[in-house]
């Protein structure tokens, strides 16, 4: 078991570095390896992103197919979607301001447009990422 204390080291102005202790049965012995292992850690939440969309946002859990290569097949494709997702997640809160385009093809945001708005007609250029994600 090893233990690594790990300290932010520039904290916003005002507040107080966060500070924690990871826990692992991951050797360590330099370091680099400390910071390898932090590095991992780190992406856990956007692991639990991954799995609270493909749960809530595409309702993973209500398929009921009845057999296994069906559910695999479904659960696949539903975890591309929930990437996507979180994609437009992400590029939405850095750079809102952005077409949609750089995210989505052409026929995609058009679709998107069309569905959500109801209407038979995409409009010609494409509306920004933060449109997109609403």
């Amino acid at each position: 078991m090893n233990i690594i204390y790990v300290k932010e080291e520039h904290p916003p102005k005002g507040n107080k570095p966060i500070e924690w202790f990871l826990v692992t049965t991951e050797p360590v012995s330099t370091p680099e390896e400390a910071y390898e292992k932090v590095g991992y850690y780190m992406q856990r939440w956007k692991i639990e992103q991954f799995h609270y969309v493909l749960k809530s946002g595409c309702a993973i859990e209500k398929i009921q197919e009845r057999s296994v290569e069906r559910t695999t097949t479904l659960i696949l494709m539903y975890s591309v979607i929930a990437v996507m997702i979180l994609n437009m997640t992400y590029a939405g809160r850095l750079t809102p301001e952005l077409p949609c385009s750089i995210l989505l093809e052409k026929e995609e945001w058009q679709l998107l447009y069309c569905v959500t708005n109801k209407t038979k007609m995409p409009p010609k250029s494409p509306y920004s990422v933060a449109e997109a994600i609403t």
